[in-house]
Parts: C-alpha cells; sequence; structure tokens
C-alpha cells in the first residue's frame, strides 16, 4: 500500500467526520464511481423484471436482496481513486465478475440484514481474510466503530424510503388521478397482498430502483471512509508519512550540503603525486637534525644484588588476605548501601504520605486546626441553641480527623459519604467505632439530603458516644 500517493489527509478524524469525508469522495469521484455502478443497478433491475409476471413483490425482494453485490463496484472503485489509481469503467466490471465471490455467503445470508455490513465489505473484498484471522480482523475492526456504522445505516436506510415515498407521491402528483390507480394509505397492504394495480407495482419498483441507484453509493463510500480511519488510527499512517517527510526533507538538504562537502574532502587531501616528489633519505636526515632526537643522557642506580636478576615477590597468604579484605569490604559496601537506600525510601513514603492528607473532604475542613479541642461540649451547646445541622457537621468532621490521623484511615478528597464509610469498615478494626460511624452517616445523610431532622435523644447519644471513644484517655488505652 503506497501511503504517500493517498489522496486524503492521513489524520485521526472523528467517526462522523469519516462519514462527512466518504460523501466528499463520492463526489469528487462522481464520473469513476457511477458509471460502472449504473450499469451494473441497471443489468440487476433488468433481470428482476420478468419476476413481475409471477409475483411483483417476489421481484423487488430480489433485487433487494442481490443489491449488495452491487456495492462491490463501489468499494472497488473508491478504494483504488483514493490512492491515485482511478479504474476505468471496463477494468471495473471485469474486477466485479473476478471478485464477487470473497465473502459473497456472509454479505448475503450472516451480515444482510445488518445495518452496517458495507463497513466489513473490505475485509472480505480488499484483505480476502478468512476463517479465525477475519473474525479477528472484524473483531478488532469493530472496536469504538461499530455502533457508528450501525446508526449510520439506520439512519440512511430510512432516508431511503423517504426518498421512494416522495417519489411516489410526487409521479402520483403528475400522473392522471383515476380511481383506481391512487397510492392512499391502504395500498402498502395491498400491495403484499398482490391486490393493487400492475402500473402501482411498476412505479413502486422504478422508483425504489432510481432512489437506490442515485444515493446508494455515498453510503458505501462513508462506510469504506469509516475503514480507512479505522486503519490510520490502528496502523498509525499519518506517523508513517511524518516520518517519510521528514527522511525526504533529509535528503534533499543532504543532497544540497553533500557536493560541497566532497569537494571540500577532495581539495585538501594531499595527492600522491606531492608525496612523491619528496626524498625520504632527505626527510630522515631532517627528522634526526632535530634537538629532540639529538640529547644523549647517561644514568646510573644503586640496587641490591639479590633483586638483580628477580623481582620481588609477595607470599601467597598475604595475597589471599588481601583477597578476602576486598571481598569483605565490597560486601559490606553493597549492603550499606542497600540499607541506606531502602531507609530514604521507607522516609520519602512516610513524607509523602504525610503530605498527602486530606484536609477537605467533600468540602468540610477536617484539620486539626478547625477542629474544637472539646468536641463533646461544644456539639451539645449546638443541640441546645437549636443548631442541628451545625452539631452533626462539626461531629462528622471530628470524625473523619480522627479517622485520618488517630487511625491511619486512606480517605480522600473526592471521597462521598458512602466510600468514606466503606474505607473506615475495611481499615478499623474497632467495631464500635465502625458503628459508630455508620450510624452517625446515616443520620448525617437524612438531615443534609432529605432534610430529615433526627430526635434529640439519637442527637445526644451520638455526641456522648464520640466522647466515650474518642477522648484521649481512651485512645490512650487503645
Amino acid at each position: 500500500m503506497e501511503l504517500d500517493k493517498l489522496d486524503i489527509t492521513a489524520r485521526k478524524r472523528t467517526n462522523w467526520e469519516s462519514i462527512d469525508l466518504g460523501f466528499a469522495m463520492t463526489r469528487n469521484y462522481f464520473k469513476s464511481i457511477y458509471k460502472p455502478w449504473l450499469i451494473a443497478c441497471t443489468a440487476l433491475f433488468i433481470a428482476c423484471y420478468p419476476l413481475f409476471y409471477i409475483s411483483p413483490t417476489l421481484a423487488g425482494f430480489v433485487f433487494w436482496f442481490f443489491l449488495p453485490v452491487a456495492e462491490r463496484i463501489v468499494l472497488y472503485v473508491v478504494s483504488r481513486t483514493v490512492f491515485n489509481s482511478p479504474p476505468d469503467c471496463r477494468t471495473t466490471l471485469k474486477a466485479l465478475g473476478e471478485e464477487w465471490h470473497k465473502g459473497f455467503f456472509k454479505q448475503l445470508f450472516i451480515h444482510r440484514f445488518s445495518p452496517g455490513r458495507a463497513y466489513l465489505l473490505p475485509v472480505w473484498q480488499l484483505e480476502g481474510l478468512s476463517g479465525k484471522k477475519e473474525s479477528q480482523r472484524i473483531e478488532i475492526l469493530k472496536r469504538r466503530t461499530a455502533s457508528t456504522a450501525n446508526n449510520f445505516g439506520l439512519i440512511f436506510v430510512h432516508f431511503e424510503w423517504i426518498f421512494i415515498y416522495s417519489l411516489l407521491i410526487l409521479s402520483e402528483v403528475f400522473s392522471v388521478r383515476l380511481q383506481d390507480t391512487r397510492f392512499d394509505e391502504s395500498s402498502l397492504d395491498a400491495m403484499v397482498y398482490g391486490e393493487l394495480p400492475m402500473i402501482l407495482y411498476h412505479t413502486s419498483y422504478i422508483s425504489y430502483f432510481i432512489i437506490v441507484a442515485s444515493i446508494r453509493p455515498f453510503y458505501c463510500s462513508a462506510c469504506f471512509s469509516l475503514y480507512l480511519n479505522r486503519r490510520i488510527d490502528l496502523e498509525g499512517w499519518d506517523i508513517e508519512l511524518q516520518f517519510k517527510s521528514l527522511a525526504n526533507r533529509f535528503l534533499k538538504q543532504t543532497a544540497k550540503i553533500l557536493p560541497l562537502f566532497l569537494g571540500a574532502l577532495i581539495l585538501f587531501t594531499p595527492s600522491e603525486i606531492m608525496a612523491q616528489n619528496k626524498d625520504p633519505q632527505k626527510i630522515i636526515k631532517e627528522i634526526k637534525a632535530d634537538k629532540k632526537y639529538s640529547e644523549y643522557e647517561d644514568k646510573s642506580e644503586w640496587f641490591l644484588e639479590q633483586d638483580k636478576d628477580n623481582d620481588p615477590v609477595l607470599p601467597e597468604w598475604f595475597a589471599s588476605v588481601i583477597k578476602i579484605l576486598a571481598i569483605l569490604i565490597f560486601t559490606g559496601l553493597i549492603a550499606w548501601l542497600i540499607y541506606s537506600a531502602t531507609k530514604i525510601k521507607r522516609t520519602s513514603i512516610k513524607q509523602e504520605y504525610k503530605e498527602e492528607l486530606p484536609e477537605r473532604i467533600m468540602g468540610m475542613d477536617i484539620r486539626k486546626q478547625s477542629i474544637p479541642k472539646d468536641v463533646y461540649a461544644r456539639s451539645m451547646q449546638l443541640l441546645k441553641n437549636g443548631q442541628v445541622r451545625e452539631a452533626y457537621s462539626l461531629l462528622y468532621r471530628a470524625t473523619l480527623s480522627n479517622m485520618i490521623h488517630n487511625h491511619n484511615c486512606k480517605l480522600k478528597n473526592g471521597f462521598t459519604e458512602e466510600d468514606c464509610l466503606r474505607s473506615v469498615t475495611q481499615q478499623v478494626s474497632s467495631t464500635a467505632v465502625v458503628d459508630f460511624f455508620r450510624e452517625l452517616t446515616l443520620n448525617w445523610q437524612k438531615l443534609a439530603y432529605a432534610h430529615s431532622q433526627p430526635e434529640l435523644v439519637t442527637s445526644e447519644n451520638l455526641c456522648l458516644s464520640w466522647k466515650t471513644l474518642f477522648t484521649k484517655e481512651n485512645l490512650n488505652d487503645s
């Protein structure tokens, strides 16, 4: 597949943008598509026409049933024209005779009633897959796109029938209005049972042929555009084309610089003729005449008689001791590095956890400094003043703060009441604390959302339970 010849811009589009692109391709490739398409549709239409004298309904059904075979023409033309290789009419019709059997049974019998069947047609006709590979390919292509293809097919079918009925009504307006040839509400049932005049069957059949032959290529091209967009997304055609563009630009720049580089290389490289003009003996004499090569220095030193011929050798036991010490030092160094890294990691995790403690949950401030020192006394005072909502808010905030700082519950900013209750139930081992928090959450939700005020006795009991469970003495005992 030569992506360089692609007639469209290879980029990721939404599914409905791809459908719009398919309509644009149908308009641009109008002549290449409609000439072989009309020939094939007309041939199928004429071939089914004799069945009218047996059963008009049967003739319409046969034409409708075998119409997807002609849709292969649109796919053949668009799939080649989009790569700037438009086929002529004769080549297209010849290709239809060669490719009609690819996926024929599945197209006409398994997927015939599927609104998005044209979206799967390239798998059979262009890729030629079958069996397990075909199933896997279809499954991949259907992801993110199958629903759009089916919805588009349903919309297109409705538009086809709107145009067909519009054409029937238009033909009735411009025809002679005889009583036995009018098309009214009862005509549809009469058509099914073969009770209409023959002229209305002919009119309906011809209207269906005209509408289908006019607009069906738009459906096929749009489905192929959906298929192309899915291929671009899966195989990264846009990325490949970008890399090819960069490579071409690099080659063009290299083509400009390379002659200059070669010219400089030739210019500054010494030639063999220049080397042959110099006498080697003369060059050697010039080098020896340099002071660096004419200096002479005499040195003497003292050494022990026993070391004159033999180099000093260390004892074997000393070498073994050095080796063992080196291994121990190296092992200790590695162990120290591992311990240091683990300690640093644990310290960073603790610091990170401390830094990530939430300050607000559901918009309520749960910082320690925002909670009164005596929650019980403050809550009872609010209840006596008739500020029940404020009392419950204080109890709920103080409990959340206590769960985080004293019970190490991992609560997050975005948690709801149900999320907080679920986390406390899972992470707190004390049954009394969990039961208290469950009852407090239930009463808080009724008050905050249902505006149902709890009884005063229930509220006072919750305050007393909070004092019993969360005072410093009880926390230290636990």
